[in-house]
Order: structure tokens, then C-alpha cells, then sequence
């Protein structure tokens, strides 16, 4: 996707900032909140205006990725942004600790890459340097722990369902690639909806649930890995946007949508087995609907400002 019409579908989709909470707020509703327990701890846990900074940090975090799709250079560079706030938070770290690669490459201030006071927080934990961080780290990974059985619980039936589309125990990423999108394109009707071969920048064949929107579609592309070590499976959702004629590729950077930096999504990712993928599955067919439909409307109402 290119020119004019890529240049509109950016300018809705970043519209689409201010409903990201609501999003989120589904995802809550929907007992699939795992994801939103980092966001959950900075509320609970640090002081309000900390938690108030992180909120804005946020907002201008969703309206840059969803307009650039570029979301590690956002935080993870030098380089400005098209947010005005952001390139001040930018400026601050740049003064007070310089330039950003070293703090990433050293864990003693690698939580000082950070925008926010309570990503920097968060980020601190995770290095679990101190016997208090590590405590701290357990008593979150508890919490998601907990909402991951809650979400089991709530969604029992609809994973019960699942089982009727998974492959066989010894298949290959490829079948789990293949069911995963047959079962995200069923809970995407009535839209329709189809399942197509499709291959990624790295150039590795996977499937992906098309959704066509007048010249262009929307694709939600499955990723699978595994087993790995122990005999774990990864799933993930990516979405693309392409234009007439782009079949199974799109060209790096081009219409892409970080998911994951808008609805947190990677404590699904994780199955034991083929048999485990069942709630994944469900959780993943969730979210593509929650998606769907508002991205669709930003890609239509996006069309007469191209044409324009």
C-alpha cells in the first residue's frame, strides 16, 4: 500500500488512539486482560501523578505506532518523533543519561531507556537486581498467573468448542498456522472472511484470515513456532494492509499494525502442547473481532480522502 491512500489509512488509524481504551476495556470485559497487568501495577503501585504521566505516555505511544508502525525507534532511538511530547520525554533522557544504545546495552541502567517514570519501574523489576525486585517480579507474574486461569474458567465452553479445530498431535506449524486462521475467519462471520497461503518479510510460508475492503484488504497473519525445547508452541497475530494485487508478501514496514503495543497479547502466545493451543486460539479469535470492524471502518472512511 502506498501514496495517498496508505498516507489516509494512517491518518485514521491514528484517530483510532482514542479508542484504544476501550479496546482494552473489551479485553477486561472478556476476562483476556493478562496482558494489561504491567499497566495494572504502575496504577497500584506508584504514586498518582506516576501513574498519570504513564497514562499520556501511552495515548502519545498508540497514536505514534498506530500512524508510523515503527514502535522500537519510538522508544528505543534518538530519533524524533512526529509527537511533541514524546520528543520532550526524549530530550530529558538524552540530557540526563545521553544517548539511549548504551543504557540498552548495560542491565544496571537499561531501565533508563524508558519514557515513563513507571515504565522505568517496571523496567527495573524485570531486571530483578535486588531481592525486593524479584520478590516483586513473582508477586506480578502471580497476578497473571491467576487472570490466565480466570480466562480459562470464563471462556471453558468456547475452548471445549475449540478442540474441533485443532490438527492432528503431530502436526507442524504450518497445519496449527492453517487451523488457527480457519478458526479466526469463523468467528469473524459474518464478515467475510477467507483463509490464504502467506509469507512473511523473513520470507517463511504461513497462513492468514483476509478481510477485503473495496481496493484494499486487511489481513491478520498467524504466526506459529515450536515446539521448542521442552516441547512448547508460540502463536501470534500480525496485521497487515494490502493493496489490489499483493497476494502472500508485503513489503517491510508498509501497512503494518503492532498489535502487541496496543492490546498486550503475548501471555496468550504460549501453549505446552498442541492440545493447550485451545485457549489461545480462543483468546486470538476475540481479539481479531474486537479489531476488525474499526480498523474496516478506518480503511473505508480513509478511501474518499484518496480520492479526493
Amino acid at each position: 500500500m502506498r501514496g495517498e491512500l496508505e498516507s489516509a489509512i494512517r491518518d485514521r488509524l491514528a484517530d483510532l488512539a482514542d479508542a484504544v481504551p476501550s479496546w482494552r476495556l473489551r479485553l477486561r470485559e472478556l476476562h483476556l486482560d493478562a496482558g494489561l497487568v504491567d499497566d495494572d501495577w504502575i496504577d497500584n503501585h506508584c504514586a498518582p501523578e506516576v501513574a498519570s504521566q504513564h497514562r499520556q505516555y501511552l495515548r502519545e505511544f498508540w497514536r505514534e505506532t498506530l500512524m508510523f508502525g515503527r514502535p522500537s525507534v519510538i522508544v528505543y532511538s534518538d530519533e524524533p518523533c512526529q509527537s511533541t511530547y514524546l520528543n520532550e520525554l526524549k530530550r530529558r533522557r538524552f540530557e540526563r543519561y545521553g544517548p539511549v544504545q548504551p543504557l540498552l546495552a548495560d542491565p544496571r541502567t537499561r531501565h533508563l531507556a524508558e519514557l515513563s517514570v513507571g515504565g522505568q519501574y517496571l523496567s527495573r523489576i524485570d531486571e530483578r537486581a535486588t531481592n525486593e525486585d524479584i520478590e516483586l517480579f513473582r508477586a506480578r507474574a502471580r497476578i497473571v498467573d491467576d487472570r490466565l486461569d480466570v480466562g480459562r474458567r470464563h471462556h471453558a465452553r468456547a475452548v471445549d468448542e475449540a478442540s474441533a479445530w485443532l490438527p492432528e498431535r503431530s502436526a507442524g506449524e504450518l497445519e496449527i498456522a492453517d487451523s488457527l486462521a480457519r478458526f479466526i475467519a469463523h468467528c469473524l462471520n459474518p464478515v467475510e472472511a477467507t483463509v490464504s497461503a502467506y509469507r512473511l518479510v523473513s520470507k517463511r510460508e504461513t497462513r492468514a484470515v483476509r478481510v477485503r475492503c473495496a481496493d484494499c484488504a486487511q489481513l491478520f497473519a498467524v504466526v506459529v513456532v515450536g515446539p521448542r525445547g521442552g516441547g512448547a508452541w508460540s502463536v501470534s497475530l500480525g496485521w497487515r494492509l494490502l493493496s489490489e494485487g499483493q497476494h502472500d508478501s508485503m513489503p517491510e514496514g508498509g501497512g503494518v499494525l503492532h498489535i502487541e503495543e496496543l492490546l498486550p497479547f503475548s501471555r496468550y502466545y504460549h501453549a505446552n502442547s498442541i492440545r493447550e493451543l485451545r485457549f489461545p486460539f480462543v483468546a486470538f479469535g476475540e481479539l481479531a473481532r474486537i479489531l476488525a470492524e474499526p480498523l474496516t471502518a478506518a480503511i473505508f472512511e480513509a478511501l474518499p480522502k484518496a480520492k479526493a
